[in-house]
């Protein structure tokens, strides 16, 4: 008896039908986001940029359309700018932050790297492989960014870890079999 009323009270918690509570603004900044990334993809800057601003006027702490438009503004070799959105979103982070998060630093870094800012692209990318140890791009990236900074032993090193990481799909080993 005490379990189905447990049941019953957390069954009136949740939202009628089952599905999730969304709110508005959430919804409009994703679809802008979206058309946003289209945009991006289709080469239509503007676009973009019109785009991802709507999704952060919808949404301000939208992680993608920040992430989005930062990308937008290193390709145009806008890397100051870039680079401020990036600070911006990996400022609240930690280490606890977890490998979902990982791309921020390396995106992060990447635009340090651009810019010829090596000590800072450093300090970003060993925080991209901390919090993402099996991404093989930020070890890369990692490793050639110690080699401009005259380190190539231990450039060596990072740059053999990306190589075993590409030849070997470690994320696959812990992959779940489908039935």
């Amino acid at each position: 008896l005490a379990l189905l009323c447990a049941g019953a009270t957390l069954a009136a918690c949740a939202p009628i039908g089952g599905r999730p509570v969304v709110s508005l603004a959430a919804t409009a900044g994703d679809d802008a986001y979206l058309a946003g990334r289209n945009h991006h993809l289709a080469r239509r800057y503007d676009e973009a940029r019109a785009a991802y601003q709507a999704a952060l006027r919808a949404a301000p702490g939208h992680v993608s359309a920040r992430n989005g438009l930062a990308t937008l503004y290193a390709e145009q070799r806008e890397f100051a700018t870039a680079i401020a959105l990036w600070r911006a979103l990996t400022e609240p982070l930690t280490l606890s932050s977890g490998p979902g998060k990982a791309y921020l630093f390396g995106n992060l870094g990447h635009a340090y790297f651009l810019n010829g800012e090596y000590d800072n692209a450093l300090v970003a990318l060993e925080k991209a492989c901390l919090l993402d140890p099996l991404n093989h791009r930020s070890w890369q990236l990692l490793g050639e960014t110690l080699r401009k900074l005259g380190q190539e032993e231990r450039a060596q090193q990072m740059l053999s870890q990306a190589d075993a990481l590409r030849a070997h799909d470690l994320r696959a080993d812990y992959a779940a079999p489908f039935p």
